[in-house]
């Protein structure tokens, strides 16, 4: 499963593979299993995330933390234990935390990970902005320190997606979009291209 907010592989070693290097020779292995190339789930840096591996035939839950994405964005769950199939195959599965986030230290922007869907696009873009608390922004749009306009926001606690439908009709071009409360600021790159 690849979807915005949540990421699932069940996982398995194998006694027979095409190529000999491919079979592992043990009951099970423990590794670091990034999330390469995901389709859909792209926390960005800094983002806080829950994981949790279980026996994919019990649900028992055999593993489970919670990391914070690296400043390359890449998610990588630790120490994970795969197992021989005939023995366990193991469900791993990656979330925006289900729990409340600390508390936002006064200095700390609300705003966890923000980013345009799809990007580039022309007209049904959505802003996506996981917060960590409710709060009121203004959403403003410019192109080279020019504001091209503004949309005041009420952001909910966790995933929120905005519609940017109000901006379907300005011509393609490299814009900013800056989500802005009294005291952050946030920005992200849009290409707005023709459908």
């Amino acid at each position: 499963m690849d979807e915005p907010e949540k990421w699932e592989v069940t996982a398995w070693l194998t006694y027979n593979a095409e190529f000999q290097n491919d079979i592992c020779p043990y009951d099970f292995l423990t590794s670091d299993v990034a999330i390469r190339r995901p389709q859909q789930f792209k926390p960005g840096p800094g983002v806080h995330l829950d994981w949790k591996v279980t026996d994919d035939n019990t649900g028992l839950v055999l593993q489970s933390g919670s990391l914070i994405t690296g400043p390359d964005s890449l998610v990588t769950i630790p120490n994970v234990s795969v197992y021989v199939s005939g023995i366990r195959r193991v469900h791993i599965s990656v979330e925006y935390e289900s729990t409340a986030i600390e508390e936002v230290a006064q200095n700390e922007s609300p705003v966890r990970d923000m980013k345009i869907v799809p990007n580039p696009s022309g007209r049904d873009a959505y802003l996506w902005v996981f917060a960590t608390t409710d709060k009121d922004c203004e959403l403003t749009l410019s192109q080279s320190g020019l504001r091209m306009g503004d949309i005041n926001v009420h952001l909910n606690e966790g995933l929120n997606q905005i519609s940017l439908q109000s901006f379907d009709d300005i011509p393609q071009g490299l814009y900013f979009i800056q989500l802005r409360d009294d005291k952050h600021n946030n920005w992200v790159k849009w290409v707005k291209s023709d459908d």
